[in-house]
């Protein structure tokens, strides 16, 4: 089983980009007598991979309220 993946910022480029090779690749495999079959053909993604924003904001929230906390709770008394 081979597997054919390309990675990019711009969705378009890299569903061209996928489709050339996947066709590069069949196209020298063609004379070689074996059954080439393409199982999942390169698709348009329909939300991003990376980056997870929702995630990445909530660690930021719950990272930000425990160092709150921490930094009230072990803070040094005030001097009189």
């Amino acid at each position: 089983m081979e597997v054919i993946s390309f990675r990019s910022g711009d969705r378009v480029q890299a569903q061209r980009v996928t489709q050339a090779l996947v066709a590069a690749w069949l196209q020298s495999n063609a004379g070689s007598g074996t059954t080439v079959e393409v199982i999942d053909p390169p698709s348009d993604p329909t939300v991003p991979s990376y980056p997870n924003r929702p995630q990445i904001a909530s660690v930021g929230t719950i990272g930000g309220l425990l160092f709150g906390f921490a930094a009230v709770r072990f803070r040094r008394p005030a001097v009189a």
